[in-house]
């Protein structure tokens, strides 16, 4: 892991972000997300480095309908060392939420497929 980090870690991509991430962050302001777009974080727990971290998390997920939040103890990039859980909760998640009747975008995805054959995004 640590390879993977050091080789994207100066990579002109990488790179470039840093660049803009002042104003990548000033245009995020006063942003949030659709009310009806289902939001699942996985947050680190205890961010030392912002303490209101994981507050902040939870906020974004009361602003919509569908919002929830999972703690984990770790570092930032948990994608890295909580593949399995984080992938045990995605589909703990989607089946709370399609066993609720919650509708999925379209016939197909119901279907288990990754989007319709015909390429569109129609509601049911």
């Amino acid at each position: 892991m640590q390879m993977l980090g050091n080789r994207n870690f100066l990579s002109p991509t990488y790179l470039n972000e840093l660049g803009h991430i002042e104003s990548n962050f000033e245009c995020a302001l006063g942003t949030g997300f659709s009310k009806d777009l289902p939001l699942l974080h996985f947050v680190v727990a205890e961010y030392t480095r912002t303490p209101k971290w994981l507050k902040l998390h939870h906020r974004q997920a009361a602003s919509v309908i569908n919002g929830s939040v999972v703690p984990l103890p770790g570092e930032h990039y948990l994608h890295h060392t909580h593949t399995g859980e984080i992938a045990d909760g995605v589909r703990e998640w989607e089946a709370g939420r399609t066993g609720a009747g919650q509708r999925r975008c379209c016939r197909s995805h119901a279907r288990g497929r990754a989007g319709p054959p015909d390429g569109s995004w129609k509601r049911v």
